[in-house]
């Protein structure tokens, strides 16, 4: 009786060890996760520019050092040429944001809500009852609204700018030398597994690599659809703008956000200067109308098709593993969590071959 007391106040020992130590290390976690971003970032890049260094190592026969600093400088030009192709448009269209009247706006505004207001009472709706357009924009519009929009404008930036620097600078020394993790695995793991842990290694690099193809076929697919809706309005620099905007959407529910932000004002200003308020304003609302249908297209079918084919995973495993990933660390979370989550199938695969967990979920991996 004795005996069978102490193997469970062991057992309960060693749980409660368990427990703490898993809470202890997502706390961690959770206090480093931009350090670990940082170099998750600096990893995808490393990936994604490494074709590129190679050619300069193997075709122009430049030093390690050189190559890499050459690669980084091609993959910044390319976003400094794609953000100077988009301000003369913002510039264009600054005279006509101040030629507008800004009462006509506000009167085409509560045109518009009134006409949506009379929809909705069609199917005993009314919530937007007694809504006036002067009133809602007076809410938003306030001294401390517009104070805390600045304020948070300088943090993002600020932060922009902190980790570009930080992602660049642990790109150079990935793109320098290209098995320094390779290196730190090793002197980590007994020296009678490195064979193994070669193996797992070489299926991550195969699937980070898929992982980036897919990524940048997801980046293709909400261009061209931006690109084609912004054409068929009008809108002038429709590529520039579409590529700008693909891009933003990495970043979860704040890319989108800023995105729509972004299309609507320059496809407003677009036509600002040419068109009535109203006119404007429905081009701007038909731009809004077609982003919509992309962010739709892209997360209800070519995102989870896409990230499904390149993690061996099933659509609803995905989308399961980036809801709880972002429950836990945010927008961070979602934009690594199926890189992470594909990584440690491999790991387990390799370490847990017959586990019945573990089988189920890499079954379909190669």
């Amino acid at each position: 009786m004795n005996q069978d007391a102490k193997n469970i106040a062991t057992g309960i020992v060693i749980a409660s060890a368990f427990i703490t130590g898993c809470v202890a290390a997502l706390y961690l976690i959770s206090e480093v996760v931009s350090v670990i971003f940082y170099v998750l970032a600096s990893l995808a890049l490393a990936i994604a520019a490494r074709p590129v260094n190679n050619w300069f190592k193997q075709a122009l026969k430049m030093p390690n050092s050189l190559s890499s600093l050459v690669t980084i400088a091609v993959f910044t030009s390319f976003l400094i040429v794609l953000l100077l192709s988009i301000i003369p448009e913002i510039a264009e269209q600054e005279e006509g944001f101040a030629r507008q009247n800004w009462l006509t706006i506000s009167q085409g505004l509560q045109q518009l809500i009134e006409i949506l207001d009379r929809y909705l009472e069609n199917i005993s709706i009314t919530v937007l009852k007694d809504v006036s357009a002067k009133d809602l924009a007076a809410s938003v519009v306030t001294a401390d609204t517009l104070s805390s929009f600045f304020g948070t404008g300088l943090s993002i930036i600020e932060n922009i700018g902190i980790s570009s620097f930080c992602i660049l600078f642990i790109l150079f020394f990935l793109l320098q030398d290209d098995d320094i993790i390779h290196q730190c695995f090793y002197t980590l793991i007994p020296e009678s597994r490195h064979k193994k842990t070669l193996a797992t290694l070489r299926r991550i690099d195969n699937f980070l690599s898929k992982y980036v193809i897919g990524l940048l076929i997801q980046l293709a697919i909400i261009c061209s659809l931006y690109t084609v809706t912004l054409l068929l309005i009008g809108v002038k620099g429709a590529l520039a703008i579409a590529a700008l905007c693909a891009l933003l959407n990495l970043a979860p529910y704040i890319g989108p956000l800023i995105s729509a932000v972004i299309i609507f004002t320059l496809t407003y200003g677009n036509f600002a200067a040419q068109a009535a308020a109203n006119e404007a304003l429905t081009y701007g609302l038909y731009a809004l109308g077609g982003f919509v249908i992309t962010q739709l297209i892209d997360n209800v079918f070519s995102q989870p098709i896409i990230f499904s084919k390149t993690s061996s995973s099933h659509p609803l495993e995905v989308f399961l593993v980036m809801l709880i990933l972002g429950t836990w660390f945010g927008v961070i979370g979602m934009i690594f969590a199926i890189p992470i989550y594909t990584i440690l199938k491999i790991v387990a695969k390799e370490l847990y071959p017959d586990n019945r967990v573990v089988s189920a979920l890499t079954k379909t991996m190669n």
